[in-house]
């Protein structure tokens, strides 16, 4: 009767008494037109017992007795200074500030408290960025010391993401009185029941991690404050394929300017495994050095992959037509001979890999050009271009597109001063005179700690500012408010 009441084709009844075969049938049989699936006691039993979490919330092994629980936050604390992590029960002032303000939050929900140094593994604060220097508490070990926090009370499954962004901002206001400026990582929670046969059992929540940066008196979580808001006169719509993500920007119509916000970080296990795998890749695949396309389209050489004009020698071009696992976007990287591979259907044979580099080799030898072998290609390429491989230590630079969609991809802590952005304005070259330009650009390069760079393309006067590191003190929406300010005294 509720569905036909409310309109809807499709539903499912929950009860904890058990729903006899005959009305089943009856239901099925009376209103084939809409679509009902029934959980009934056993049923629902069955799939309460089978969820670790909810199964140590509220159940005591066999009988359904109510538990006594604690929920557990795993937390570590960085300072920005020296990139250094901070235990807080170390520090007898910070200690008492932390109690007190976790205590408060505590009391507010009717939990009570506790605190305790305890070691981790680094799996509940993934993606997860070590200091750049090790220390034994924090980089040096496999399993990190961290200072643990535990809940014991009645907290509902759908309140432990606030209560972990409440936990974040209240140690990241209490370490950042003291220090200054810090970033709080609360990793995923456990549930440990206290009693029963399973009691001490730690059981991981699916909650994600949770990161807040406390410097000074303002206090904002981490994603609060490394993203542009995308509100007020910046505009951050865009439809921009994937294959564009490079050239998104964040745009402000009022003053005409394009901004991007970047974040470069120490690469992941993840970015070296696949800086190595594009090495191989490379190693691969053919080069040449060719006349320009039109001089020999008509071969049966396909298209390169990957090709551009060696300006040292006017007319040429270095082309490079790259190994199959470089080619369709997604690669399958199997892990042992006998993988399949990480995607269905994405079967990586190398046999025929080898047996079409070959045939494509065979191809261009017979237009008579010269070969360069891959370490070359690698060098003349970043002569007229840019190193089109990273080396293992470089960077991992998150795009403005990765900042705005993908964030939760970056590894945390973030380092304030790991972000960097430029600008870019343009003027039609009949409508400003280039020395007002040049002045602006100069204005603008003192003002925001930047280099300013002013050029004429395809009837426009263009300006580029750089600026290598944001202020470390400022949110990303504060710098962009700060620019547009810049920008309007300019």
């Amino acid at each position: 009767m509720a569905l036909i009441k409310f309109g809807v084709e499709q539903g499912l009844f929950v009860t904890d008494v058990r729903i006899s075969p005959q009305a089943k049938r009856e239901y099925l049989q009376d209103y084939p037109k809409l679509a009902l699936e029934f959980v009934d006691r056993d049923e629902l039993v069955a799939e309460i017992v089978a969820n670790p979490v909810l199964r140590a919330l509220w159940f005591d092994g066999g009988k359904l007795g109510s538990v006594n629980g604690r929920l557990t936050f795993p937390v570590i604390v960085r300072r920005h200074a020296g990139d250094r992590p901070l235990l807080p029960l170390r520090h007898s002032s910070l200690r008492k500030r932390i109690y007190d303000l976790v205590g408060a939050e505590a009391t507010l929900r009717r939990l009570k408290v506790e605190a305790r140094e305890s070691r981790s593994s680094r799996a509940p604060f993934e993606p997860y960025r070590p200091p750049r220097r090790s220390t034994m508490d924090e980089g040096f070990m496999s399993e990190l010391v961290v200072t643990e926090i535990g809940f014991q009370g009645g907290v509902a499954l759908h309140e432990i993401d606030a209560l972990a962004e409440a936990l974040a901002m209240a140690v990241a206001g209490a370490a950042a009185a003291e220090f200054d400026a810090v970033t709080v990582v609360v990793g995923a929670a456990y549930v440990t029941p206290l009693q029963g046969e399973h009691a001490g059992m730690r059981t991981t929540t699916n909650a994600s991690r949770t990161a807040a940066v406390g410097i000074g008196t303002h206090v904002a979580l981490e994603q609060d404050w490394f993203q542009p808001d995308g509100r007020g006169d910046w505009d951050a719509t865009c439809d921009a394929r994937v294959t564009e993500s490079q050239w998104v920007r964040i745009y402000n119509r009022r003053i005409g300017v394009a901004a991007a916000c970047e974040i470069s970080t120490p690469p992941r296990p993840y970015d070296v495994h696949m800086r190595q795998l594009s090495r191989s890749i490379w190693e691969g695949s053919v080069f040449a050095i060719l006349p320009k396309w039109d001089a020999w389209k008509e071969t049966d050489v396909p298209v390169p992959d990957e090709y551009v004009e060696w300006r040292y020698e006017p007319g040429r071009m270095i082309c490079g037509w790259l190994h199959p696992l470089a080619r369709g976007g997604f690669v399958a990287v199997p892990t042992d001979p006998g993988d399949e591979g990480s995607l269905p259907g994405l079967d990586f044979d190398e046999e025929s890999a080898l047996t079409e580099m070959r045939s494509l080799r065979e191809r261009i030898f017979r237009l008579g050009v010269e070969f360069v072998d891959a370490d070359r290609a690698r060098h003349m390429v970043a002569l007229v271009a840019a190193d089109p491989l990273l080396r293992d230590d470089a960077p991992t630079l998150f795009s403005t597109a990765d900042v705005l969609a993908a964030f939760d991809g970056l590894a945390s802590p973030i380092d304030p001063a790991a972000r960097r952005g430029s600008l870019t304005m343009a003027w039609r070259c009949g409508e400003i005179d280039p020395g007002t330009v040049e002045a602006t650009a100069t204005s603008l390069a003192e003002g925001l700690s930047g280099t300013a760079e002013a050029s004429q393309e395809d009837g426009f006067l263009v300006v580029e500012l750089q600026i290598p590191t944001f202020p470390v003190g400022s949110s990303t929406s504060g710098w962009l408010e700060q620019v547009a300010t810049q920008v309007d005294a300019a």
